[in-house]
């Protein structure tokens, strides 16, 4: 794991995906939301889920509503934001801001959500095609005059790219730096269309690092639970980050058996670049990548789990006792997390295999 990297805490936070509904359908989205999608998490089910995470051990602290745009249904927002508090949680969102029409209206909307934490409002040339700037603004200002947590995520293909700097110098005229994080566009679901106009900085070195984003599993609509919001999200079939559903299991049973999952673990320990090593000495050479966008995991991670040889590969490599030990006390050692080490009864003095992957 990268030194002095952090992480929210695994299980911390539980994402809830509420709606794929969006007024504005941005030809970079990887969810492919937009007005006409029509997939909406029941009402019962956010009762049930929500309160599944409340009650499994004390664990999960923040519930974190996305989309789509989760403030597409104001009424529904409000009150599972409600009902999140009610149970302990803290409610956090995502949101597009396009309902900031005025400052008055987004101190408005935003004073109607008195339980909301935090807020991140995302802006970047894709948005901004459908949804003016000046909405972007009244988000952040009056999520600061109401002392609202908040950041805006800006995501772009090239940080250099004349479309990235106007929306980020703006910003900058009215919020500090460090609120603003920039996210690399992915060129998967909608956005698989604007592959070719990608300008990546590109490399033949697979990109290092461990994944924080894991640590925070997402619900969707159909009861489907995924380790992340990321790029893995849209693979129909079977693979170690698509962790159960909520329609055959319960919220404790799924999140339970996540804490041996030992793919997931390594790659929030080590990074998807050490798989993508693994697989390479074992001769899965011609259907791994040799080109990478530069710092992205992401797009890796993605590869590892969309192919089924791939898929295949990474099974067999982790039917391994060894390695899933490794994997145990890297998590451990690493992540200060013990749940791996004590559900797999391995209580040593001495911690060896796991060092080869440091």
């Amino acid at each position: 794991m990268n030194e002095g990297m952090t992480e929210i805490p695994y299980l911390e936070n539980i994402g809830i995906f509420l709606t794929y509904k969006c007024q504005v359908a941005c030809p970079h989205c990887v969810v492919k939301s937009g007005p006409h999608r029509t997939e909406v998490m029941k009402e019962e089910d956010l009762y049930g889920w929500i309160s599944q995470a409340a009650q499994y051990g004390g664990r999960v602290r923040s519930i974190n509503f996305t989309g789509g745009e989760p403030f597409y249904d104001l009424d529904l927002f409000r009150k599972m934001c409600r009902f999140a508090m009610s149970k302990g949680l803290f409610p956090t969102s995502v949101t597009n801001a396009y309902w900031a029409e005025t400052y008055d209206r987004a101190v408005e909307i935003l004073e109607s959500v008195p339980e909301l934490l935090f807020l991140q409002i995302s802006a970047d040339e894709h948005h901004q095609m459908h949804i003016p700037f000046e909405r972007v603004k009244n988000a952040v200002l009056a999520a600061r005059k109401l002392k609202l947590v908040h950041q805006v995520a800006v995501c772009t293909d090239n940080e250099e790219s004349p479309g990235y700097k106007r929306i980020v110098d703006p910003l900058l005229e009215i919020m500090d730096k460090k609120q603003i994080t920039t996210v690399v566009t992915l060129p998967y679901g909608r956005a698989s269309f604007l592959k070719g106009k990608m300008a990546y900085r590109m490399t033949d070195i697979p990109p290092a690092g461990a994944c924080g984003g894991a640590a925070t599993p997402v619900i969707f609509p159909d009861g489907k639970v995924v380790s992340c919001i990321g790029p893995i999200i849209d693979i129909k079939e079977n693979h170690p980050l698509l962790l159960g559903n909520l329609h055959d299991k319960s919220l404790k049973e799924i999140l339970d058996s996540t804490e041996t999952n030992a793919v997931l673990h390594f790659i929030r320990t080590w990074g998807p670049s050490k798989i993508y090593e693994m697989l390479k000495d074992r001769g899965s050479g011609a259907r791994l990548p040799d080109t990478f966008v530069e710092g992205n995991i992401c797009m890796l991670c993605r590869t590892l789990m969309a192919d089924p040889t791939l898929r295949e590969g990474i099974a067999g490599i982790f039917d391994d006792n060894d390695l899933v030990e490794a994997v145990a006390y890297g998590r451990a050692h690493y992540l200060k997390e013990p749940e791996m080490v004590q559900r797999l009864g391995l209580f040593r003095d001495v911690l060896r295999e796991y060092w080869r992957f440091s």
